[in-house]
Parts: C-alpha cells; sequence; structure tokens
C-alpha cells in the first residue's frame, strides 16, 4: 500500500502542493511531512470528510517511511530546481516561479482535493509550531492504539 500512495514522485507533488498553498514564507522538511500527513489522512485531524488515501489501520506506521521519502523528495525537488532553500533558522524551503508553474499545470481531481485539504488544514494547524505539530500526530497515533 505505501508504494500506491508514497512514491518518490507523489511525494514530490504532495511536497510541491504543500508549500504553494502554504501561507508561511518558507518550511522545514519536518513542517511538510507533518502537513501532507495531516492531509493525507485529513479526516483523522478534522479538516476532511475523509481521508484522502483510505482507512487504514496502519496508517501511523507510513511515518517514518514517509519521513525519509520527503527528505529525498525536497532533495529532488532543489536539485530540479522547483524549490528554494532558505537558511537562517535551519533548512526551510519555499517554491519558486518554476515549482508553481509546474504545480499550476495540474488539473486532476487529486490535486484539487488535497490542495483544498491542505488549505483546511493550513487555516486550522498553520500557526503551530514544528514540535506542536507532531505532537498532534503522536497523540492522534496513540488514540488509535487505545
Amino acid at each position: 500500500m505505501n508504494k500506491l500512495y508514497n512514491s518518490s514522485f507523489e511525494m514530490e507533488l504532495r511536497t510541491l502542493m504543500v508549500l504553494y498553498i502554504s501561507p508561511l514564507e518558507s518550511m522545514s522538511a519536518d513542517q511538510i511531512y507533518s502537513f501532507d500527513f495531516i492531509c493525507c489522512y485529513g479526516e483523522d485531524f478534522e479538516v476532511s470528510e475523509n481521508n484522502l488515501h483510505g482507512d487504514s489501520a496502519y496508517k501511523f506506521g507510513e511515518l517514518a517511511l514517509r519521513k525519509s521519502v520527503i527528505n529525498d523528495a525536497v532533495k529532488d525537488l532543489v536539485v530540479r530546481g522547483m524549490i528554494d532553500v532558505v537558511t537562517g533558522d535551519g533548512f526551510k524551503y519555499k517554491i519558486n516561479d518554476r515549482g508553481i508553474e509546474f504545480i499550476s499545470s495540474l488539473d486532476n481531481q487529486y490535486s484539487d482535493l488535497y490542495t483544498k485539504i491542505a488549505g483546511d488544514a493550513f487555516t486550522k494547524y498553520g500557526k503551530l509550531t514544528e514540535q506542536e505539530l507532531l505532537a498532534i500526530i503522536n497523540k492522534a497515533a496513540m488514540g488509535r492504539n487505545k
């Protein structure tokens, strides 16, 4: 199941969508990772009526793999010139004109739904710190194990 939803290419697309929708000037890889997980499982975080990637008892098991794939996606997007690195307070990333042009060209139901959910996720969670986002995901994971 992870291969279907978390391929390197799809993670690159979702990373671009998160950065495109984000009201933040730039985001760390952990912020991208957190918002992506919240978007894919929006029902669990009350930002969507359904989970975009279905209801799986193993979704929280994806977290370690997803973090690694997000890091690779970010590196690939930097190399391909679709996102820029922002330094100062650690490494952060922002979408650039080439990335915006690419993501704006997407015209499918999945990307439309993902970006809508991302907008709702940023409205609800956009002011939280990286640590607070990760704590919300961990709390949701712990709640599923009870």
